[in-house]
């Protein structure tokens, strides 16, 4: 009885997120290409407020940047010098993250009608 309910878990889990990737993908397909456009001019406006912020959250950027990557591609993560195997290229604070610990514990779980339904449904997908 206890794998069932486990698995049932697992299935309500993967249908949920499923959905969500509906969801995603209906709101893509929807946006017109001036969208894309002032989209993608709000996204580059936004990566030296972005890097200024994981600077103040001590991200060490220093081998990274963020730009354009290919035609079709958007936004990219390179690096700024070559690197070996074994490199640290980023480290991403644990102080930062966003996990289920953390997103139960914050003030938006103990506010929020369902706890635990805002891991599930970004708020985006609510307009």
């Amino acid at each position: 009885m206890q794998e069932s309910v486990g698995l049932q878990w697992e299935w309500d889990h993967f249908s949920k997120l499923h959905h969500l990737t509906y969801q995603i993908q209906e709101k893509e397909a929807a946006r017109d290409s001036s969208d894309c456009m002032d989209n993608e001019k709000k996204r580059m406006d936004a990566i030296q407020p972005f890097m200024d912020w994981l600077e103040i959250h001590d991200v060490n950027t220093s081998k990274l940047r963020i730009r354009k990557v290919g035609n079709n591609s958007g936004l990219g993560l390179v690096t700024k010098v070559p690197i070996k195997a074994g490199d640290e290229v980023l480290l991403i604070p644990e102080k930062i993250m966003m996990t289920t610990t953390n997103a139960r514990e914050s003030k938006l779980s103990k506010r929020h009608k369902h706890p635990y339904s805002f891991v599930f449904a970004p708020s985006f997908l609510d307009s």
